[in-house]
Order: C-alpha cells, then sequence, then structure tokens
C-alpha cells in the first residue's frame, strides 16, 4: 500500500532526545527515530510544515523535510542506503 508522509532529518548535535520528542510530537509529529547520525521525525503530510516552524522557533535547522510518496518498504530501504553525508538518501519514492 502506498501512502504520503512528511519527514525531517535534523542532525544530533542540534538537540537531545528529550528536547526533540517534546517538540516535534506536540507540533504533530508521528513518530521520532534515531538513525545514528541524527533524528528522522515522521510526519502526517499536513503536520510537516508545522513540525519543521516548531524545530525552526526552537533553533534546531533540519538538513531535509519533504513529503514522499511510496510503501514503507521503499522508504525504509532508501533511508538505509543514506547520501555522502549520512542524510537519507536515494530517490526511490521521493515526491517529484
Amino acid at each position: 500500500m502506498f501512502h504520503r508522509k512528511g519527514e525531517i532529518v535534523v542532525p544530533k548535535e542540534q538537540a537531545t532526545e528529550d528536547k526533540m520528542l517534546d517538540l516535534v510530537l506536540e507540533a504533530g509529529a508521528d513518530d521520532l527515530k534515531d538513525d545514528g547520525s541524527g533524528w528522522y521525525v515522521v510526519t502526517p503530510p499536513e503536520a510537516l510544515e508545522k513540525v519543521k516552524e516548531a524545530l525552526t522557533k526552537a533553533g534546531i535547522t533540519p538538513v531535509s523535510a519533504e513529503t514522499r510518496h511510496g510503501s514503507p518498504e521503499l522508504h525504509q530501504a532508501d533511508r538505509s542506503a543514506g547520501d555522502a553525508n549520512g542524510a537519507p538518501g536515494g530517490s526511490v519514492g521521493r515526491a517529484r
């Protein structure tokens, strides 16, 4: 099954897990995951901008924030591939 979701990536050094959890869940995110080098925030598509704004107001700068389409399996494979900077990468399922 395919669905849309918002994805935000924040470098770990910008905030603790507790701070991230408080900010993103209050702003409407569905989940916060530790991907090793950064925080991976999952949001409903309609909450992406609100969550990104809450992070920015708290002095946290995301390295990426986008709405994606695809299956959960494709997104997991895409995130696992990463890019040269450690951010989730690849083009599988990316919104165009």
